[in-house]
């Protein structure tokens, strides 16, 4: 699946993730849609891992938690993810926060 055939919206919000005990890092997301993301981390995280995401929205002082996202591709320094379960309180405020990001760049 190739999550970037629709280009996502370009933002700066901090996350943290974790396969259990085995990865756990932060990065930065620099590229959200509503099927995933591409994280800038120092931490190398192999294809096909699995991974809990909690992104940090700073304008809203809010947490989105991505109970499963599974890393697609991985270059030097960055990597991407398809989102594969969150709650759907998660994935509505997710929804509304692309569609923001959407609009202001319309603009």
């Amino acid at each position: 699946m190739d999550l970037w055939k629709v280009p996502g919206v370009r933002i700066h919000f901090r996350s943290s993730f974790s396969a259990g005990q085995l990865v756990v890092g932060e990065g930065r997301l620099v590229d959200l849609t509503r099927e995933g993301c591409k994280v800038k981390s120092d931490r190398r995280v192999p294809p096909g891992t699995e991974l809990e995401l909690r992104l940090n929205l700073p304008d809203h002082d809010l947490l989105i938690d991505v109970e499963l996202a599974v890393v697609r591709w991985a270059n030097e320094g960055e990597f991407g993810l398809e989102f594969v379960r969150m709650q759907s309180e998660a994935q509505e405020l997710l929804h509304r926060v692309v569609k923001t990001r959407e609009n202001d760049s319309l603009q």
